[in-house]
């Protein structure tokens, strides 16, 4: 991670969540250890200015694939997906080196750890058109960055509660906790949703009624 100063304005909201203890707020700014900092991304999903960003996994450059991933849309429903690393995404890689059938209606975004899923990324991925957002992590426990999923899932389910409130159906985000060895059931989790979604209906169309 590495700050931006001129967007820190030192409310130690990272320092409170960097579970090493990389961060440190001195005169008003953050400042990173970026020596000793893992880049598990909690601290840039939690900062709200985006003062404290993830080297290839910046703000910016996942805005970048959301709006890519939603240029054209060809299929119903398409999910957007977010998926850590070292767990969920090696589990997609697995089903796909197993060639298990799932449908394609999913675009991957992958990201070091669910943690740094900023909850900005599920809102814009709704807006540019998307009918479901999947947030998928390491098993609960099993974090490769210790508490980083614990983070998403708070975050998510914060949410999936203002979701509620704006009058969309809360199945539009769906959060699943998988290990790197269960392809499988990723195919399954991925021909869920899109099924599932199919049920809902478009994106908004909850909104009409």
């Amino acid at each position: 991670a590495y700050v931006l100063p001129e967007l820190c304005d030192g409310c130690c909201i990272c320092e409170n969540v960097c579970e090493l203890g990389r961060i440190k707020v001195n005169n008003g700014k953050a400042s990173v250890d970026e020596i000793a900092c893992k880049g598990c991304g909690a601290c840039s999903a939690a900062c709200p200015n985006g003062a404290i960003q993830i080297r290839n996994y910046t703000d910016d450059a996942i805005m970048a694939q959301i709006a890519e991933a939603t240029r054209e849309i060809h299929e119903f429903p398409l999910v957007i997906s977010f998926l850590c690393h070292w767990c969920s995404d090696a589990a997609a890689d697995l089903a796909g080196s197993m060639r298990l059938q799932y449908p394609t209606n999913m675009r991957s975004i992958s990201v070091l750890c669910s943690g740094r899923v900023n909850p900005s990324f599920v809102l814009e991925a709704l807006r540019r058109g998307a009918d479901g957002v999947l947030v998928a992590g390491c098993r609960l426990g099993e974090c490769h960055y210790t508490i980083g999923n614990y983070c998403a899932l708070q975050r998510m389910n914060v949410l999936t509660k203002l979701l509620v409130d704006l009058g969309f159906d809360q199945r539009r985000l769906r959060v699943e906790w998988l290990a790197a060895s269960e392809g499988r059931k990723f195919a399954g989790i991925v021909k869920d949703y899109v099924e599932q979604l199919k049920e809902i209906g478009p994106v908004g169309s909850e909104l009409k009624g």
